[in-house]
């Protein structure tokens, strides 16, 4: 079951230190790719595979960017494909046109 493998995976996902710093919004983050660095086995390990649906709100406002995304997490050992949808909000900001990509890594 789907919600079973989710609780397996978050229970193994130790915290990621954040350094990287937002030096407008004075601010620490983890970077996505430490995040994506761990989960990925884990997803592998419980052969549970995350699927990008569609975009379920997106507006642009000057260099800003926010939307939603909706994925399907998806135990691909269960027969019936057993699945869990989940819609994640992103925002992103950029002066060099890579806004909607900011976006899409934070709502990942």
């Amino acid at each position: 079951m789907i919600g079973e493998k989710i609780i397996q995976i978050m229970s193994e996902i130790k915290p990621i230190q954040k350094t990287e710093l937002d030096e407008e919004k004075k601010y620490k983050f983890a970077k996505s790719e430490e995040i994506i660095e761990m989960v990925n086995p884990l997803l592998v390990k419980y052969k549970v595979i995350i699927l990008p649906l569609k975009v379920v709100n997106f507006s642009a406002q000057g260099n800003k960017v926010f939307l939603t995304m909706k994925y399907q997490f998806i135990d691909v050992e269960d027969s019936n494909k057993d699945c869990i949808e989940v819609e994640i909000p992103g925002s992103g900001y950029d002066e060099k046109g890579r806004a909607v990509y900011a976006a899409l890594t934070r709502s990942i």
